[in-house]
Formats: C-alpha cells, structure tokens, sequence
C-alpha cells in the first residue's frame, strides 16, 4: 500500500535529512488526554481525528511518496519511493517543529526503498492523457485530494502507484535509485535543482517516539453520551484493524492475506467520499468492502449513498481489472434497533455476467458499548 505525504521546500528537506514522514497541525488533541471534556468544537475535533485516522492506516513496509507543492520556483513535483519503517508514532514536544516551521505532531520512520533524484511534475501525474487510455487510469485519488484540499497524508491506491513509480523511474535517464551507504549519509533537498539528493551529516531523529493517541476512551464516551461518532468510529476501526481479530474477520474477504484499507476514499468531484474502502485479491478474483459507517440507526440514505459509491467503483476501479472477477460487498456498520429497512430494503445494482461484476447482499454489522468495551457483530 501507498501513501503520499503533502510538504514544501522547508518540510521536505527536514524530511529527507531525518527520514520521517508526517501530517499534523496547529491544534493539539486534548480530548483524547481528558476523553471526558465536552468544551471543544466538533468541527474541530472532527478534523483531529481525521488526521489520526490517516497515520493510523499507514504500517510497517507500506511505501511513501512525497507531494511538494508548487511555487514560483517550481511547479508541484511528486518524489518517491520510500518504505515505512516503524508504526506511527505521536509527537507531543513539537520535536523539530521551528525547523518544520509548522506543527506536525503525527509522524513515521521512513527508510530508502527507490529513491530517485527527479520526481515528476504534477502535470505528468494528474492531467497528461499521454498514457491514459480509459478515465480510470486517472490519479483520482490525488486529483480528489487537490479539489478538497487540506489532507497531509493520502492514501492512493495499488494502480495508482504502480503507475506513478512508473513514471518516477522513466524521468530518471538511468532508471538507477540513489543509495545511503555510509553512516554519514544524509538525504537532503536540493531546490536549486529540485531533486533529491546526498551529502555528508550527522543529523539524527533524536527524540523518543511516543504510540498515537489512543481513540477509544473517546468513543466510549461519545457513544454512551449519544453524541455524533462517526469519525472516531473510522478512526477507532483504523487503529484496531491489526489487533481486533474480531472485528478483521467481519470486514476483511480473508483476515490472513494483505488487503488495501482507504478511509474518506474520493469518490466524486462533489467531494462524496466513502468511509472505509477495502480491496483484496484472492486468486483471480478482486472483493472491494464498501463500508458505511453510522453513528444512528441507518435510513434509507445510507442504502442511497452505497449505490452511489457502487455506481463510482464500477465506473472508476473495476475497468482497471477486466479479467477479473469483481465481488464488490457493501456493508453498514451501525448501532442498529429494530430496523425494519433491514428486511425490506436492497441495493439498487444490476450485476452484469459479462464484466463478471458481483454485488453482494448488504452485510450489516452492529456496534456497541459493553462495559469498556467497543463491539462489533453481524446482523442476519
């Protein structure tokens, strides 16, 4: 999996000279030290927590690429490829954030993996057509992320980034990666020449990481105080997703294997986004989890919404894959009541034998509060 981390001339040399990646900003999460507090704006929390759950999707092997915003000297310029190192952590000291002249508390450990000293322009990654064939083929994860704006980290998916790695190793006339093989060696960014490139330093990350902020107490307590949850409910899912066998049984097609998660996954210029996205192969075959979460008992906006999404991946991810089988799943995940619509209600979506495109019956899976505990079971 893929993520591409948003910086600028600053940020990106900081970066590069002490290999770790991040997103963050000014406000600091203090509803997670005293999960009980009730005094921060809810606009404000949800932003919060849109950033932990974006570094929570990010593990250990997961590739980086980095997007440096355009300015008078350059345009925007995408440079990769690096590996995650370690699991993301929390910076609660503002370590290297006069450096960073910016605050970006939630990071990750990065090391080479391809490193290439050009990147590619933006141009090259979102608009030219010259290699496009089909609209699918577009970038749309990151031209999604440039019409909302104000994402640090995003998620782009398998296709995509085989595509951009593609492109990166052709704008480099010998396709050879640059390599750290001494001690002293630093990565660093060279803007005169806007590339990367290696010098002789001991700069050094020098603080000790501290784990991401854990989003459960919160959750417990806006569940039980029925407030709005659905976006700790995302992030809580994020987090949980390697630990909770539970709960990976339930969304994942099969526990074991590797599989893609997105969360606010672009879906539309209309900026519809769907919750939590999951793509695994297995064999021939391709299952795409679509995930809607609710923080109410779901009305029939919830079932309005999914045929949207299902609609979008039909048109934008399944022609990407036309020898494969397709089983797209539709889930709700919900604190459900009695809820008639649960028998008297079907997605809308014809498959077609011919695209050998499946959607499956709607899968409702139940959350709740047990004590101190989140749990998650299907409904039949």
């Amino acid at each position: 999996m893929t993520h591409v981390f948003i910086v600028n001339n600053t940020t990106f040399d900081i970066h590069l000279k002490y290999m770790f990646a991040a997103t963050g900003t000014a406000n600091n999460p203090d509803f997670l030290l005293n999960p009980k507090c009730n005094n921060i704006h809810h606009s404000r929390e949800r932003n919060l927590l849109g950033l932990i759950a974006d570094i929570s999707r990010v593990k250990i092997n997961d590739k980086i690429l980095f997007y440096l915003q355009g300015d008078n000297s350059h345009s925007g310029t995408i440079f990769g490829i690096f590996k995650v190192k370690n699991n993301p952590f929390y910076c609660k000291n503002g370590y290297l954030n006069n450096e960073l002249n910016k605050e970006l508390q939630y990071r990750v450990f990065i090391e080479q993996d391809e490193v290439y000293p050009k990147g590619i322009s933006e141009y090259a990654a979102l608009d030219c057509l010259e290699d496009i064939k089909h609209p699918s083929e577009m970038c749309w994860s990151l031209i999604y992320r440039k019409l909302r704006g104000n994402r640090g980290c995003t998620m782009i998916t398998d296709y995509e980034a085989q595509r951009l790695k593609r492109l990166i190793k052709n704008a480099n006339e010998n396709n050879n990666p640059i390599t750290l093989t001494n001690v002293s060696d630093r990565f660093y960014y060279d803007i005169k020449k806007n590339c990367i490139a290696i010098n002789q330093s001991n700069t050094m990350y020098q603080e000790d990481p501290q784990p991401i902020l854990d989003i459960k107490e919160r959750l417990l307590f806006k569940i039980e105080n029925n407030q709005a949850y659905e976006t700790h409910l995302q992030a809580y899912i994020l987090q949980n997703i390697d630990i909770n066998n539970n709960l990976r049984q339930l969304i994942i097609p099969n526990p074991n294997d590797s599989f893609w998660i997105g969360n606010e996954v672009g879906c539309g210029v209309g900026m519809q986004k769907i919750d939590i996205l999951i793509m695994q192969f297995l064999d021939n075959t391709l299952y795409i989890n679509v995930i809607e979460l609710k923080c109410i008992t779901p009305n029939e906006n919830a079932f309005n919404q999914l045929e949207k999404y299902i609609k979008w991946i039909k048109d934008y991810i399944c022609p990407l894959y036309h020898d494969k089988t397709i089983i797209i799943n539709p889930i709700i995940i919900a604190p459900f009541g009695n809820n008639t619509l649960l028998t008297n209600k079907k997605i809308k979506y014809e498959s077609s034998n011919k695209e050998k495109i499946k959607v499956s019956k709607e899968k409702y899976i139940s959350v709740h509060k047990d004590n101190d505990n989140i749990l998650f079971n299907e409904l039949t």
